[in-house]
């Protein structure tokens, strides 16, 4: 199964319209959906996500990285969260 990790921006959250968004069309998809609260230094955000002794993601594998830095597309800024 796929699993998709988002990484918010510093001004936002895991419970953010976007977040949102993407956790229901991860779930329609049947895929993990993983969103860490990265609300903290730069350097403590980069130590959670790559905390894991290994060197690889504490996720489940296989892993896509999301991110939408300047909002949700047109298309979605109307879907109504869960």
């Amino acid at each position: 199964m796929q699993t998709v990790l988002y990484l918010h921006g510093f001004l936002s959250g895991p419970g953010s319209k976007k977040a949102c968004v993407l956790r229901d069309l991860c779930e329609a998809e049947g895929a993990n959906y993983v969103a860490p609260d990265l609300n903290m230094s730069p350097e403590d955000a980069a130590a959670l996500i790559w905390s894991e002794p290994s060197g690889r993601w504490p996720w489940p594998a296989p892993v896509s990285v999301a991110f939408m830095p300047l909002g949700l597309p047109d298309e979605l800024a109307s879907v109504p969260c869960s």
